[in-house]
């Protein structure tokens, strides 16, 4: 039996850069949570992940913030940054995902894990 012939509907995510806000979320540690930061379109095109999760950690936040903020530079300080799972070095729509909202706006979403190796053990 022929397969039947699916197109593609949705267009490169590179393409939306320049149409969709995105919003970065960056996790310290094993938490379930972590801070959220909004980026409009056309701000964060050609800017490295480290870059913009630098510039994030520089906005100021709210005192409850504060503390998340904290246990991120601390996971930062000797730590690496993680998309599921794996190291994060290159473009930040290389983990974009296209998302919509309650009333049916559109945005690019990246939740980022900042992990510091383990203390102790054998080495």
């Amino acid at each position: 039996m022929k397969q039947p012939k699916i197109e593609q509907t949705t267009k490169p995510l590179e393409s939306l850069e320049d149409k969709l806000p995105l919003v970065l979320e960056v996790i310290p540690g094993q938490a379930s949570e972590g801070l959220v930061d909004i980026y409009d379109v056309g701000t964060y095109a050609g800017v490295s992940v480290n870059q913009l999760v630098q510039n994030s950690l520089k906005k100021d936040w709210s005192l409850e913030d504060q503390q998340i903020l904290g246990d991120i530079n601390y996971q930062l300080s000797e730590g690496k940054i993680l998309y599921k799972g794996q190291e994060v070095q290159s473009n930040i729509m290389d983990y974009a995902v296209k998302e919509t909202t309650a009333e049916g706006e559109d945005y690019l979403y990246v939740r980022l894990k900042v992990i510091k190796p383990q203390e102790g053990g054998l080495q």
